[in-house]
C-alpha cells in the first residue's frame, strides 16, 4: 500500500531525484504560442516544446508535461486550452500524448493543410520576380507532400510555374539541383531585364 501511495522516485546519476519542476522547464526558454495562419508554425512550436523536455537534466514527469506546455500558450491558444481543460472530468490528468493530439487536431486541421497544398499546386510566377516566386514556392513546398518530396519533383514544379519567357530560355537547360535551377532563372531574368533596358 505504501508503494502504491508513494511511487518510486526516478533514478538519475545514481541518486534519487524528483521529477523536474516548472522552473527547470522554464529555464530552457520554451517559446510562447498564440495563434497562426500557418499550420506548420503550430507543428514547429509543439516539436520545440518536446525538445525542451529532453534538455532538462532530470526527466520531466509525463503528467506535468501538458501543464508545463500549457503555460506557454497565450491569446486565442490559451482560450482554447482553458476550454479544453474545463471539459475534462474532475481529477483527469492530461498526458503529454493527449495534449499533443488535441493541440494538433485544433491548430493543424487537415482542411487547412489541404488548402496550402492546393495553393502550392496552383502557384506560378505571375508578376513576381524569380526570387519572390522562389520564396513563395519554398514556403508552400512544406505542404506539398509527395508532389515535391524529391529534388527532381521540385525542379519540375518550379519550372512549370515560371513565366513563359523564362521557361522558354531554360527549356534546353538541365540543372542538377533545384537550387541550381533557381540561380539559372535569376541569371536569365537579369539578362532579360538588361536587354529591355538597352532597348529603351
Amino acid at each position: 500500500m505504501q508503494g502504491q501511495q508513494n511511487p518510486p522516485r526516478q533514478q538519475h546519476g545514481g541518486r534519487d531525484a524528483q521529477p523536474a519542476g516548472y522552473q527547470e522547464f522554464f529555464g530552457t526558454q520554451p517559446p510562447l504560442f498564440s495563434r497562426t495562419d500557418e499550420p506548420l508554425d503550430a507543428d514547429a512550436w509543439l516539436r520545440t516544446i518536446e525538445s525542451k523536455f529532453a534538455l532538462i537534466a532530470v526527466p520531466c514527469a509525463d503528467a506535468n508535461k501538458a501543464q508545463f506546455a500549457a503555460q506557454q500558450l497565450c491569446g486565442t491558444a490559451r482560450i482554447w486550452w482553458d476550454h479544453y481543460y474545463a471539459m475534462q472530468p474532475v481529477g483527469h490528468v492530461i498526458s503529454w500524448e493527449e495534449f499533443w493530439n488535441a493541440f494538433r487536431t485544433h491548430h493543424i486541421p487537415e482542411g487547412l493543410i489541404e488548402r496550402k497544398l492546393n495553393e502550392f499546386l496552383a502557384l506560378n510566377q505571375g508578376t513576381r520576380t524569380v526570387l519572390q516566386y522562389a520564396q513563395a514556392f519554398n514556403h508552400l513546398c512544406q505542404y506539398a507532400g509527395h508532389h515535391a518530396d524529391t529534388d527532381a519533383k521540385k525542379r519540375d514544379r518550379f519550372r512549370r510555374g515560371l513565366n513563359t519567357k523564362l521557361k522558354e530560355r531554360l527549356n534546353l537547360v538541365q540543372p542538377n539541383t533545384y537550387n541550381e535551377l533557381v540561380n539559372m532563372a535569376i541569371t536569365k531574368e537579369d539578362c532579360i531585364a538588361a536587354h529591355r533596358a538597352e532597348k529603351k
